[in-house]
């Protein structure tokens, strides 16, 4: 890593600790806990909604690990997607395909799991943890959690999602943040309130 690009993310974590701070979401953080990249089937097989509001993440026994240290040292993020509004908004996407690709997708017509891919990817690269096909990024360390938070709600400022919403009328939000914070009930998310940027629009909740 250059140290140009290591200075940027520093400084980005700074800045974004400091908006998840302003707005009442601290949470301590000291190490990080990184291992490589895993794969998993659709994520909606794997989300138990609970009548308190938060939701139980059950993963197959070899993704388990991922899970293990996940705390209040090193949280999870967790997008629960909105398949409905995420199925109609790609499909506005393939009936009006950016020229120069989003996030990584480069080929339309594109599906909702590599729609839901790319953005869970692209925030993956902030962390040194996991990112768990379309929903999970775990865990995360000293200052990745805030930035992977203060990123997927400024991603509401893309110029061409907000061209879309303004022509098209997107159906929003795409999904809910949830957090994994607690060092006895690791598979146990709950609801982290997404920020609408000014001037941008309501992505998460």
């Amino acid at each position: 890593m250059g140290r140009r690009f290591r200075y940027k993310r520093e400084q980005r974590g700074r800045e974004a600790t400091e908006e998840v701070q302003r707005v009442g979401i601290g949470l301590p953080f000291r190490s990080a806990y990184q291992i490589r990249s895993l794969s998993m089937a659709s994520s909606t097989h794997f989300l138990e909604y609970l009548e308190n509001g938060n939701v139980k993440v059950h993963l197959p026994a070899e993704l388990s690990q991922v899970l293990n240290k996940v705390g209040e040292d090193d949280p999870a993020v967790l997008v629960a997607w909105d398949h409905g509004n995420v199925h109609h908004t790609v499909n506005t996407i393939n009936d009006h395909p950016p020229e120069l690709g989003f996030l990584g997708i480069r080929h339309f017509p594109t599906t909702d799991s590599d729609f839901q891919g790319a953005i869970i990817n692209h925030m993956a690269q902030y962390t040194g943890g996991n990112n768990i096909e379309d929903m999970l990024i775990a865990p995360n360390g000293l200052n990745e959690f805030p930035v992977v938070y203060f990123e997927l709600c400024t991603l509401g400022l893309n110029g061409y999602l907000k061209q879309l919403h303004d022509e098209h009328q997107l159906r929003l939000p795409l999904g809910r943040i949830f957090v994994l914070a607690d060092n006895k009930e690791q598979t146990t998310a709950t609801p982290l309130p997404g920020r609408t940027p000014l001037g941008g629009i309501p992505l998460f909740l």
